[in-house]
């Protein structure tokens, strides 16, 4: 038996969305039905009735607006956020595509040599001048397409291989560590396929090009070593 009878036997006729209390429970259950009629219950974690009353209530539009198709993303996040300032707490901020590449790039700046800081910052703005406007969405709103887009753009412009690679492996330590953040369920990047990282056949030296090797040397130190190298197959 719920504590809340009252509450219980209203929302049994079909009123809207109320809350309940189990015996040796401090929180307070919501209760509503959905759009087809059936029984929701579902703790709230809440100690408080009415703040519990508002995340009720707020849940139960929610099934109404889904039922009606009106559930985009946008509105999901308004939704969230609304119940999170009214029971007191910090709402979710989801930065956009853009913001997060270019916040991620700023702490790889700090903790990586400039060199690498500054290869990171070309995937990043090649990534996003791929993207176009679609940089300007949600983070969440990134796909796996959009990544094997970018991979597929790369290739076509004749890019080695072995420099793709690298530019995927970019991409996907930038967006695992959203994912690690809790900003996003999962890696899009892990989803793309990258190619084969081949590595380049690298031929010997021919006696003629040892000739102009040893006849290139100033010191007897280089041609010994040339010649080592040579007759040892040593890279």
């Amino acid at each position: 038996m719920f504590l809340n009878t009252l509450d219980a036997s209203s929302y049994s006729s079909g009123l809207m969305a109320s809350v309940f209390r189990r015996p040796q429970s401090k929180y307070w259950h919501a209760g509503w039905r959905d759009s087809s009629g059936k029984f929701h219950l579902r703790s709230t974690k809440l100690t408080e009735r009415s703040k519990a009353l508002s995340v009720a209530l707020e849940w139960e539009r929610v099934e109404k607006m889904a039922h009606r198709g009106e559930m985009v993303e946008a509105q999901v996040r308004l939704v969230i956020n609304d119940i999170l300032k009214k029971v007191g707490e910090s709402i979710v901020k989801v930065p956009s595509i853009q913001e997060w590449l270019l916040d991620w790039h700023q702490e790889k700046v700090a903790s990586k040599s400039k060199g690498t800081a500054e290869r990171y910052k070309y995937v990043i703005d090649d990534f996003l001048a791929c993207l176009g406007e679609r940089g300007q969405k949600p983070l969440t709103a990134l796909s796996a397409r959009d990544i094997q887009g970018y991979i597929a753009k790369r290739m076509a412009q004749k890019i080695a291989p072995s420099t793709v690679n690298i530019e995927g492996r970019v991409l996907r330590a930038c967006f695992n560590r959203a994912k690690r953040q809790g900003l996003i369920p999962t890696n899009p990047a892990e989803a793309i396929e990258l190619p084969a990282n081949r590595g380049v056949e690298r031929g010997t030296f021919t006696p003629a090009e040892i000739k102009i090797l040893l006849e290139s040397a100033k010191k007897v130190e280089w041609k010994t070593m040339i010649l080592f190298g040579y007759y040892t197959g040593a890279r």
